[in-house]
């Protein structure tokens, strides 16, 4: 499916790879040399960071768009919006069985729509899972691996470039810096706002905004931001809107959390070991309640289409026999890679309401882009639930058998889940682990202590025979970095259109 790249408008006109892409707005003449410029955004991108960082928040210019490029409100697509609760464990939302009142807002929203109860994310860390939320493959073929420098391919085709295609207005606001323009993330966004507070990593690179001296954006500081971009937004024009929210990744940062949990929220759930991560998941989600109520009451939005998904979990006390097994990344265990989806739309009556079948983040684009009659890019690999929903076919799109992956700070595992066991390889020692691990599902994941390997060691080689299959099949992609130093070829043309 040929894409053109959709326009990341609303920055400061300092920032180059904004720059770069209002070239492809001039005329279809100089299209082929903005396609050039755009395969160097990542590597201008570095250069530009400090002055991304410090003027992400302010409009820039608008890019003028062809009227081919824009669809009327007449053609009666919904507005559309995708909501990342990021490190969201599926089993802590009382619609998911949790027996603490951690989401009822949610739940509410939930039993209205459609909740898939068993979604599983292809890494248990944000970048590789927002690559592949978004694009519809998996981590390794988008070359998406390790934290520091690994970036988004431009040639990815995102949803937020589909639906940009295809006449939306698209706007993007992320409270992760992971998921920053640097990375890539901007594609296809008419405005894209990045998180100005940045992980120590970052900082080490010379930029400004570090993590500690100030605090990632909460959801009510998101929420003002999204007020403004609509209330900008072209009337004719339907929206796609994507917001990333990071309540319950900051439960262990305790010197802030009087930045992001409120008073009222102080006083729940502390006889539970893991208050913190349950108060900022109820105080998310309450939020999240409220301004979904609040935008269904904006003209033309009653029957806009709401998505709420988690891009990975969170350990928390499952797995205490392995080093640093509360948090995420380092591990494949299902607390790390369960995670909730719920569509919620108003008036929508689907035939199924829960679907109990194992489904993937990597379904998510093609049954959004299914519901609103939209093609599919054919480089993606997830298939849409539509018709299940529409009660058209009781065909199960995911497959019997789905993997995931993390080289997170240093580890190397990949893992195949299956509907009675996972099966999980490491290519380097961890404590508390083996290098080959079959845990079965249902159960405890605890490393070693519950390793089922030498027991079911058939299972065990069926599963690894899966996992060598499945990985010639889908070769590594090489890395493609955030930046680096601009050759002098890139410098010229940068040059010659007066940067």
């Amino acid at each position: 499916m040929q894409q053109s790249r959709a326009r990341r408008s609303d920055r400061d006109p300092a920032a180059l790879p904004i720059c770069l892409e209002s070239i492809t707005a001039h005329s279809k003449a100089r299209r082929a040399e903005a396609a050039r410029l755009h395969r160097v955004r990542h590597r201008v991108t570095a250069l530009a960071l400090a002055a991304l960082v410090g003027a992400c928040d302010r409009p820039a210019e608008e890019a003028a768009t062809s009227s081919a490029e824009a669809r009327p409100r007449g053609a009666a697509r919904p507005h559309v919006v995708v909501f990342v609760l990021d490190t969201l464990r599926a089993d802590r939302l009382g619609c998911y069985g949790f027996e603490r009142e951690t989401s009822p807002a949610l739940d509410r929203l939930a039993n209205d729509g459609v909740l898939f109860e068993q979604v599983l994310s292809p890494c248990s860390w944000t970048r590789p899972s927002m690559g592949a939320l978004l694009t519809s493959q998996y981590p390794r073929s988008l070359g998406l691996f390790v934290e520091q420098g690994d970036a988004l391919p431009e040639e990815a085709h995102t949803l937020s470039e589909v639906l940009h295609e295809a006449g939306y207005h698209t706007l993007g606001l992320t409270a992760n810096p992971n998921i920053n323009t640097i990375f890539g993330f901007a594609q296809g966004f008419d405005s894209y706002r990045d998180c100005k507070t940045l992980f120590a990593w970052m900082r080490a690179q010379g930029t400004p905004g570090a993590r500690g001296q100030a605090a990632l954006p909460s959801a009510p500081e998101l929420f003002a931001t999204a007020r403004e971009l609509l209330d900008a937004a072209p009337a004719e024009q339907p929206v796609y809107l994507q917001m990333a929210f990071m309540e319950p990744h900051e439960w262990t940062i305790r010197e802030r959390m009087p930045y992001l949990l409120r008073e009222e929220h102080a006083e729940r759930f502390l006889d539970d070991p893991w208050a913190r991560y349950l108060q900022l998941t109820r105080q998310l989600t309450d939020d999240l309640g409220a301004f979904v109520d609040e935008l269904k009451h904006r003209p033309g939005w009653r029957d806009a289409l709401f998505v709420f998904v988690a891009d990975h979990g969170e350990g928390l006390g499952d797995h205490l026999s392995v080093p640093n097994g509360r948090h995420h990344g380092n591990l494949l265990y299902l607390s790390q890679v369960h995670v909730p989806w719920i569509l919620h739309r108003e008036g929508w009556t689907p035939s199924v309401r829960r679907v109990r079948e194992q489904a993937r983040l990597l379904d998510v684009m093609p049954t959004l882009l299914d519901a609103l009659d939209l093609p599919l890019p054919s480089d993606a690999v997830g298939r849409s639930w539509m018709p299940m929903l529409r009660g058209v076919s009781a065909e199960k799109p995911s497959p019997r058998i789905e993997v995931a992956e993390t080289y997170f700070q240093g580890t190397s595992k990949i893992a195949a889940y299956a509907e009675d066991f996972v099966f999980i390889q490491a290519q380097r020692p961890q404590p508390g682990i083996d290098l080959e691990e079959l845990q079965r599902r249902g159960s405890p994941m605890n490393g070693t202590r519950t390793n089922l390997l030498a027991a079911e060691a058939e299972r065990a080689s069926e599963l690894r025979a899966f996992l060598a299959a499945w990985e010639a099949k889908h070769p590594k992609r090489a890395e493609s970095a955030a930046a680096r130093a601009l050759t002098d070829e890139e410098a010229r043309l940068l040059k010659s259109l007066g940067y």
